[in-house]
């Protein structure tokens, strides 16, 4: 889920930088994710998926159990209880459920990242 109504800039969020690819990714967190990363046993994995057909199309997921991520290569860890995977993917033709072909994550990687954890549900969004 995504959405520009939340709130990143408030007492107690947490921000770090990663590489991607050897570009820079600023990752910053709320205090609402901070305390629910914290719970975790396990990593959250997010994962930033930018997809190009006939349009440009940006998403954001979020995988409790680092199992559930279809591909654990390419994971950056950010800290104990939190990854990234960046993938960019470019299909053949218009239309949903068309193959695509990936391409290295260094050629699109995004300049911010945003989580939140607001009523049981992890949200965020990334951008340029």
């Amino acid at each position: 889920m995504t959405g520009g109504l939340l709130k990143w800039f408030g007492k107690g969020d947490s921000r770090t930088t990663v590489a991607v690819g050897g570009k820079a990714l600023e990752v910053r967190w709320s205090s609402r994710a901070g305390r629910a990363l914290a719970a975790r046993t396990q990593p959250l994995i997010v994962e930033l998926e930018l997809a190009f057909a006939c349009f440009a199309r940006k998403d954001l997921r979020f995988h409790e159990v680092a199992d559930e991520c279809a591909r654990k290569d390419g994971l950056v860890r950010v800290n104990d209880k939190l990854a990234l995977r960046v993938s960019s993917v470019i299909t053949q033709s218009c239309g949903a459920g068309r193959p695509g072909r990936e391409v290295p994550a260094a050629s699109f990687v995004p300049r911010w990242v945003r989580i939140d954890y607001a009523r049981g549900h992890w949200m965020g969004d990334y951008g340029w």
